[in-house]
């Protein structure tokens, strides 16, 4: 059994894809696909599951939730 754990490149690629988009609406396409590629890279050198990247992202809405609060951010 490998144990699973919360993949931080995913949780810190949604959350900064969010906030960039909040903020530079013109460049959401380019944050989407930076995003993507980003929270990819655990699967890519072998060292994440796809299960990893799941609770991840769950992960990364909730911290992009708590800061839309604290900022204000549409």
């Amino acid at each position: 059994n490998y144990p699973t754990y919360v993949s931080e490149y995913s949780a810190t690629a949604y959350v900064s894809k969010e906030i960039l988009s909040a903020m530079f609406p013109k460049g959401r396409d380019v944050w989407t696909k930076d995003f993507e590629n980003a929270s990819q890279i655990g699967l890519w050198a072998g060292c994440a599951f796809s299960f990893d990247e799941e609770g991840s992202l769950e992960l990364g809405k909730l911290v992009f939730k708590n800061i839309q609060e604290k900022l204000g951010l549409q």
